[in-house]
This record gives structure tokens, C-alpha cells and sequence, in this order.
């Protein structure tokens, strides 16, 4: 209690700064209408030390079919790594996300 519900799949990966990269990750959701929550494709550029520099998402909610998501950026000054994540949030208190789903497909990484 007291907290909003995140949780995601991730892979990290040596990436160089200053680099543009291209993700896409194809996620199916199911929702209800009225629920605040939200599934989508998450980068975040890291330092050596593991903290996160940026991050950039595209997320859908609802009730969606396949629907790519995808997050094109440059990578920032001290990136040594990149995490690509598929992810799921739903607010605290939010009853209407109970039992929500989310899926995730064929996700691709073009530098």
C-alpha cells in the first residue's frame, strides 16, 4: 500500500556517447478503458557507475492491438551502456488496473 506498481524487462548493453540508436518493440495491451495504467518501450543511457544519464519512453494504454512502440535519440555524454526495457506501470489506488496485461514482441535495436 502506498506506492504505484512499475515493473519491467530489461537488457542492458555496451553503447557508446554521443551515438543515435534506434529501438522498436511491438507491445499488445489490455486494459481496462477506465485504468490509468500504461505499458511501452523504455531506454535509459547509463555511466559507468550504473546511474541513469536519460531516458526516453514511448508507452500505450488501454485496450491496443500489436502496436510498435519506438524511441529513436542520441546517446548522451558519459553513456558507456544503454538498458532497452519493456515495462508496466499502474497508479496506487488505481482498482481499475487489477488484472490488466501487458504483452511483448520482436523488439529490434538498429545503432
Amino acid at each position: 500500500s502506498g506506492q504505484d506498481y512499475f515493473s519491467q524487462l530489461h537488457q542492458e548493453l555496451a553503447f557508446p556517447a554521443n551515438t543515435l540508436i534506434d529501438v522498436t518493440l511491438w507491445v499488445k495491451t489490455d486494459f481496462h478503458p477506465q485504468a490509468v495504467a500504461a505499458a511501452g518501450l523504455l531506454v535509459e543511457f547509463l555511466r559507468a557507475d550504473g546511474t541513469v544519464i536519460q531516458s526516453v519512453q514511448d508507452d500505450t494504454s488501454g485496450q491496443t492491438d500489436w502496436t510498435p512502440r519506438g524511441v529513436e535519440a542520441i546517446s548522451p555524454a558519459e553513456t558507456v551502456k544503454v538498458r532497452i526495457s519493456g515495462f508496466i506501470f499502474a497508479g496506487e489506488g488505481d482498482t481499475y488496473s487489477v488484472g490488466g496485461q501487458a504483452f511483448y514482441d520482436d523488439a529490434q535495436i538498429a545503432p
